[in-house]
């Protein structure tokens, strides 16, 4: 992770309507949790036609740029502004057990009723 990227975070999410704060952290604590950085995607978002992806192996994102997988994370929060970090874990990974702690403890204190 480059020394940048907690500012691009916060550019990225700067229009969000909720906290920026806890967005920023969420953004940071995902980019933690996944790993899915040789495809330029930190939140190892699914293909959903963003901006610069393309379809890769089962069926993951890969951007052209981190700054295009970077703006795609961001978006992706920025769509659940004014749910708690639960209902978005929910939202964004239902199926792994245990995620909602990895992403808490990954943010260095974010709670699970925090709101974006």
């Amino acid at each position: 992770m480059t020394k940048l990227f907690p500012l691009m975070a916060l550019v990225l999410l700067a229009p969000l309507a909720g906290d920026q704060d806890v967005s920023s952290r969420l953004f940071e604590a995902l980019s933690k949790v996944e790993n899915c950085a040789n495809w330029n995607n930190p939140g190892c978002l699914k293909y959903a036609k963003q901006k610069g992806a393309k379809r890769g192996p089962r069926g993951y994102a890969v951007f052209k740029t981190k700054a295009l997988g970077e703006r795609a994370l961001a978006l992706q929060i920025q769509r659940h502004a004014g749910e708690t970090i639960a209902e978005f874990v929910r939202h964004y990974n239902p199926k792994v057990k245990g995620y909602l702690k990895k992403v808490l403890e990954a943010s260095g204190g974010l709670k699970d009723t925090d709101i974006l």
